[in-house]
């Protein structure tokens, strides 16, 4: 049986599914795809940088996404032509 969080997980534009995760451990997942053999301490500059700039935005508001708030993230990543980045929406837009 499907937990509730998996029964009520959101769809994505692909038609995957939307997963909710910690600006950080967004941040961690970006930082582990440019240095995949990374260790905590090389990935933290990856992580701080992406967390004050605006490397990372909602694909919905544009707004910057932050380590200190929540995202959705879609499963399918960047394997999808629909499109064609990670798709991320700040926790604000979900709401919406």
């Amino acid at each position: 049986a499907a937990s509730v969080l998996e029964a009520a997980a959101p769809a994505c534009v692909c038609g995957s599914t939307l997963t909710f995760m910690s600006g950080t451990m967004r941040f961690r997942k970006v930082a582990l795809a440019h240095r995949p053999d990374g260790s905590a301490a090389d990935l933290e500059p990856i992580i701080s940088h992406l967390d004050k700039g605006r490397m990372a935005q909602c694909d919905l508001c544009n707004g910057a996404l932050s380590a200190a708030r929540g995202v959705w993230t879609c499963e399918n990543g960047s394997s999808t032509i629909l499109h064609a980045t990670d798709y991320d929406v700040c926790d604000e837009c979900f709401v919406r």
